[in-house]
């Protein structure tokens, strides 16, 4: 479009939409013209020239090995400005800087080999839409550990790349090779480094730095953007994903497993084309210089810091745990195991209590003789508190306990029973408990008394209990008494 026209138009008095008519262009554009100088030149800005702006940070991107489309994917949501052009010409421009940045850094690739006993290098992989027959397809993570010096492997598969995950396959691997190597390499995962600070050293995350601490070993990361200095551990995730996942099924997570073990048996006793020897045999060279390992992976208690609330709790993974009166709002220091939680006090020497750890959501686990000290003044706060106890050891004791408050209504009326049965609870353990619960709950018999006489009044010599209790009436004649007597009433008597 001729700018000349356009004010030639205008001058001869058309309007804008007439003077859009006839060139082809809208209302605005032809107005806005009338504002610019008559020589003004569009700059139309390329695709190109959008990478050019920001060609040393892509550079960056491809030296840390991010391949192009999350490059792609980054620079239209985190440069600035961002990128608007194509897929395409993203890609042959990047394809150009690739050429700049290997024929610039050609000496990117130097291979070190380490000492005895001296580098552990890890990392993780990701397969989606894993080859399982039996069940629908998942994404499965792969754990890839190997030893700088021997180039003996550790392999595992996991369902998330969470802290305790990390550290439990760590333990694992170190189980394996018979120790602990002086260090292990990692990426800049976030389980290990929160971030860097002004002179660019690590800012460990505060559990990971605890465990590296007590297991004895040097962490290290690499550097940012050097993904090369890592090449062994990817190469390892390369060869599971084509080697052994590549043109394979597996029934579900169990036969994973089995055929996962075999798998790094026979790359281990496998010859090496690293050092064209057996790496196996190497691990016995290596096993003298390792620090022995502290404790089994099961038995190692990873640290969080709770803080116990008004109703002496902490909240730990989204579930509940009791503590002491004692240590209402104060800190305290939890270990999780595999399959329990140890609470110490804020200086990590005394154990306070420990539970059962739970892994769903919401879950409470309360020990009520942690209240000790504040329920012989509330008789009614006790009653509940066994209650809930109670009533989430099991779902038959649930039931029963739902029946009996059903027809003795009121803490004043169950309260006794509460009391009663959280202490035959505790002195017989949850099995007979349960099963005088059963028997009891066959016959209808809700009430604290039915249980003690089925745990511990002596029956005859047979052994064989009694029911009915002799005295006592079931629970049919009960509630059929009390029928009678409603009818009765609301029958004005008669």
């Amino acid at each position: 479009m001729e700018r000349v026209i356009v004010k030639y138009l205008r001058k001869k008095g058309k309007t804008y939409s007439e003077i859009g008519e006839e060139v082809g262009c809208h209302r605005e554009t032809a107005s806005r013209v009338m504002k610019e100088p008559i020589n003004k030149k569009y700059e139309r800005v390329t695709s190109a020239s959008q990478i050019e702006v920001h060609k040393e940070k892509i550079k960056e991107w491809i030296r840390a090995g991010i391949k192009v489309n999350r490059m792609l994917e980054m620079a239209k949501e985190e440069l600035v400005p961002v990128y608007t052009g194509g897929k395409t010409r993203f890609y042959e421009e990047v394809k150009k800087l690739r050429g700049e940045v290997e024929k610039k850094d050609p000496e990117a690739a130097i291979r070190f080999e380490g000492l005895p006993g001296e580098y552990l290098q890890i990392d993780w992989g990701e397969v989606r839409d894993f080859p399982f027959v039996q069940k629908e397809r998942q994404t499965r993570y792969i754990f890839a550990a190997r030893l700088k010096y021997s180039r003996v492997i550790y392999v595992e598969f996991q369902k998330d790349m969470k802290e305790e995950t990390l550290i439990r396959c760590l333990l694992r691997a170190f189980e394996y090779i018979g120790g602990v190597p002086w260090a292990c390499a990692f990426d800049n995962m976030k389980t290990v480094v929160i971030g860097r600070d002004e002179k660019n050293k690590p800012i460990w995350n505060e559990s990971f730095k605890r465990f590296f601490i007590d297991m004895d070993f040097y962490s290290h990361v690499c550097d940012r953007y050097c993904a090369n200095q890592k090449g062994s551990v990817e190469n390892l995730v390369k060869l599971v994903k084509d080697n052994f996942i590549g043109g394979r099924k597996f029934l579900d997570d169990e036969d994973l497993v089995k055929r996962n073990k075999d798998w790094v048996e026979k790359i281990n006793s496998s010859v090496c084309q690293a050092h064209n020897k057996i790496p196996k045999e190497l691990l016995k060279e290596e096993q003298n210089k390792f620090t022995p390992l502290p404790g089994i992976a099961k038995d190692y208690g990873i640290l969080r810091l709770c803080k116990v609330n008004q109703e002496s709790r902490i909240h730990l993974e989204s579930n509940i745990y009791s503590v002491p009166t004692e240590y209402v709002n104060q800190s305290v220091i939890a270990r999780l195991t595999e399959d329990r939680v140890l609470l110490y006090d804020i200086k990590g020497q005394k154990l306070i209590t420990e539970h059962k750890r739970r892994f769903g959501q919401g879950e409470k686990v309360i020990v009520p003789e942690h209240y000790d000290e504040v329920l012989h003044k509330k008789p009614k706060a006790k009653a509940m508190l066994y209650r809930d106890y109670l009533i989430l050891e099991d779902t038959h004791i649930y039931n029963f306990i739902s029946n009996l408050c059903r027809r003795r209504r009121g803490v004043e009326a169950f309260g006794p029973d509460m009391v009663k049965m959280y202490e035959l609870y505790k002195r017989h353990g949850k099995g007979d408990f349960l099963a005088a619960v059963a028997l009891a709950s066959e016959w209808e018999c809700y009430g604290s008394e039915y249980l003690e006489y089925l745990l511990e009044i002596p029956h005859e010599s047979s052994g064989k209990i009694i029911l009915p209790i002799p005295g006592i009436p079931v629970q049919k004649e009960v509630d059929r008494s009390l029928s009678t007597y409603m009818d009765y009433v609301e029958g004005g008597g008669k």
